[in-house]
Parts: structure tokens; C-alpha cells; sequence
């Protein structure tokens, strides 16, 4: 998990805990959808400008760092790694997963026997 997103967390919990009043519900499992559609419930009935400028920001932020998220914990050499993948991918330089599956299975048949 990336500093950004445990900030995030962090934030969330301690703001959960320290203002009970303005998050008044149980954190339950929830899809996509019906998280959506909660956060829409939740934002129509704040009336606080304060809250509302405050999930803004969050959620400004949250949308902002969610393409560079991932990518930006990677090292130089894992960057490196997935742009040589890309472009065996574009030259065609790649194996199906059948044959690579049936490659790994003939191996380890062979190592078993030895």
C-alpha cells in the first residue's frame, strides 16, 4: 500500500473516531456500487460546507494519484522490467498461456524423474 493510500486510511479512522457525529454509520463490506451510491446518500444530507470541502479534497486527491498509484512505488528496474514487456508484446514476442503452462508442466515432469 503506498504512503498516499495508508495516509488516507489513517485520516478516514481518525477522523471515524474523533467525530463520530459526522460519520454515524457501521463500516460494513460493501461493491463498488452500493459504495458509490452511499457516499451519494451520505454527500446530499451534509449541509457543513467544511465536510463537503474536505471530501473534495480527499476525493480530488484519491483521483489524481489513482492512474500514478501503482506505478510510482515501482523501482527503476521494475519500471524498466514492465516497458521491455510492453514492447514484446508490440513486437509479438510473446508465448499463449496454454504453451507456457504446457512448458512448465514437461519441466517439472522431468525434474521429478531425475
Amino acid at each position: 500500500m503506498s504512503a498516499y493510500r495508508t495516509d488516507v486510511k489513517i485520516a478516514f479512522q481518525n477522523a471515524v473516531c474523533v467525530n463520530e457525529r459526522l460519520f454515524p454509520f457501521n463500516i460494513k463490506v460493501m461493491s463498488t456500487v452500493e459504495l458509490k451510491l452511499s457516499l451519494h446518500q451520505l454527500i446530499d444530507g451534509v449541509s457543513d460546507n467544511c465536510v463537503l470541502e474536505a471530501v473534495y479534497t480527499l476525493l480530488s486527491k484519491a483521483t489524481k494519484n489513482q492512474e500514478d498509484d501503482c506505478y510510482n512505488i515501482l523501482s527503476e528496474e521494475e519500471k524498466v522490467s514492465i516497458e521491455r514487456g510492453l514492447d514484446d508484446l508490440k513486437a509479438g514476442r510473446v508465448v499463449s498461456h496454454e504453451a507456457a503452462m504446457n512448458k512448465i508442466s514437461a519441466k517439472i515432469s522431468r525434474l521429478k524423474n531425475d
